[in-house]
Parts: structure tokens; sequence; C-alpha cells
């Protein structure tokens, strides 16, 4: 009979620290989600910044040096 009680205090305290590391990892998880959506969101505004620099580039950059080769022709 001892040795059952034993198994079983072995087995309570194993489930407990089983749920404890679940729960670290959950908040490890929960944490890099987090950083993750923050990245997504500088990503979605560098995207966003890129595509204005290329309409720049193409509508005013561009013919100004189309310009100035035309000089040299």
């Amino acid at each position: 009979m001892a040795d059952n009680n034993e198994m079983f205090e072995l087995l309570t305290k194993m489930y407990s620290e089983f749920q404890s590391m679940k729960s670290d990892v959950n908040e490890r998880f929960d944490t890099l989600e987090t950083r993750f959506d923050n990245m997504e969101g500088k990503v979605d505004n560098l995207e966003n910044e890129v595509g204005k620099i290329n309409m720049t580039i193409e509508n005013e950059i561009k013919s100004k040096i189309e310009a100035l080769f035309d000089g040299y022709k």
C-alpha cells in the first residue's frame, strides 16, 4: 500500500510540474505572437514606404533624369 501512495504522490508532483511548465511555455508563445504581430506591422509600414519611394522615383526623378540625358543627345 505504501508503494501505491508513493507512486500517487510522485505522479501528482510530476503532473504539477508539467502544468507549471505548460503555463510557462504558453506565456512564452504569447510573447512570441505579440512580437511577430509587431514585426508584421513594421514590415507593412516598410512596404508602404518603399511603394512611396518607388512612385517618387518613377514619377519625379526618372523624368528629370531623362530630361538631363535629352540635353546631351
